[in-house]
């Protein structure tokens, strides 16, 4: 640790409020920075002097002592919870902006990093600890946190930062969104896939054992955060909750998803969620919809055909009471012709021969 105290031109030995005045300096020096760019050379001493600060703060047992001496020196004498978080010095430490992070980059085809977003002075590289997390945690967490530079190697000045706690899962579930805009734009589809069959078990789960404990005002605002939003991942997209349940025909996809066999380990979380255990004929009807509105007068494909005539099938097994809720202005059908047409203007063609009387009076199927 000398050597690190001498870049910053310390003595020997620094007091617990030497560590937090040092701390100041740095903030202080960068929000100078953020104002006034005229030294270019200033970003690299700012983090120069954190990366120096913090190595010192790492070393073996020096977090323990100052921690310590923060203690005494407040007239707690106790040494049985030697992280006390309520104690001014790791407050501070805590809430100054100081520590070293990473620079937002722009995210290129040979270039592929978490999500970020431009916060404090984090294009400075610099950032308080309190919205910090380790570099293990990037793909989980950079889009609303800032993610540390280098390593700690100390567990106790990891629990000072509350590092060992899990993340919280708001923050976890605007990364699932952040992850979702980043696929519609990322041009090496590949790359960031198989990035992805790790990032999203590890959220997912994460989300899980939150559900478990949490409280109902905790569940809501998580809750709040996904709803319509496109945050379930299905092999090749993001899509919300309310466009997949337990059974869905196959050939519904792009317009309406079946839970892979991946996500059934995730069930209780994707039904509290909203993931239902099968689709509503209000869903088909729209779904005709949107089928519909995709081909325009083209004619339907083979696969196309087939989900066209499945929903049919599927409304046509409706009782009639179930069907006077079905929005009959937004049912699509398919004519012989294999494009969509409004069922109402549409007529069933059970007598060939009278096809030729009725041609010109509607589409029929």
């Amino acid at each position: 640790a000398l050597s690190s105290l001498r870049s910053l031109g310390m003595r020997s030995k620094l007091s617990a409020d030497g560590v937090i005045d040092i701390a100041r300096s740095i903030e202080s020096m960068a929000r100078s920075c953020a104002t006034d760019q005229s030294d270019p050379n200033m970003q690299h001493v700012i983090r120069s002097r954190a990366k120096s600060l913090l190595h010192f703060i790492d070393a073996e047992g020096t977090i323990g002592s100052l921690l310590t001496e923060a203690k005494i020196s407040h007239g707690d004498s106790s040494v049985d919870e030697l992280v006390d978080h309520d104690n001014p010095f790791l407050k501070d430490l805590n809430e100054i902006s100081w520590l070293p992070v990473e620079f937002h980059v722009n995210v290129s085809d040979s270039n592929l990093e978490p999500p970020r977003q431009k916060r404090e002075l984090s294009h400075i590289g610099i950032a308080a600890p309190r919205t910090t997390r380790p570099k293990q945690d990037e793909w989980i967490c950079s889009s609303m946190m800032e993610i540390l530079s280098t390593t700690i190697r100390s567990e106790t000045l990891q629990k000072c930062f509350c590092w060992h706690l899990p993340l919280p899962a708001t923050v976890v579930a605007a990364q699932l969104l952040a992850l979702a805009k980043m696929n519609d734009t990322f041009n090496n589809p590949q790359v960031f896939r198989q990035t992805l069959a790790t990032v999203i078990p590890r959220c997912y789960d994460l989300l899980s054992n939150h559900f478990t404990t949490a409280s109902s005002i905790e569940t809501e605002k998580v809750l709040m955060v996904l709803q319509d939003q496109a945050w379930i991942w299905v092999g090749d997209n993001f899509v919300a909750a309310q466009m997949m349940a337990f059974e869905a025909p196959e050939n519904a996809r792009p317009f309406l998803y079946s839970v892979t066999q991946e996500l059934l380990c995730f069930e209780n979380l994707l039904r509290l969620c909203g993931v239902r255990d099968q689709f509503s004929a209000g869903d088909f009807v729209q779904l005709s919809l949107s089928l519909s509105n995709k081909l325009g007068s083209r004619p339907a494909s083979p696969k196309q055909l087939d989900l066209a005539v499945f929903i049919a099938r599927y409304l046509s097994r409706l009782s009639p009471e179930e069907l006077l809720s079905v929005n009959k202005e937004q049912l699509f059908l398919p004519s012989r012709e294999c494009t969509m047409h409004l069922a109402k203007t549409m007529t069933f063609d059970d007598a060939p021969w009278l096809s030729a009387i009725v041609s010109g009076k509607g589409s029929q199927h």
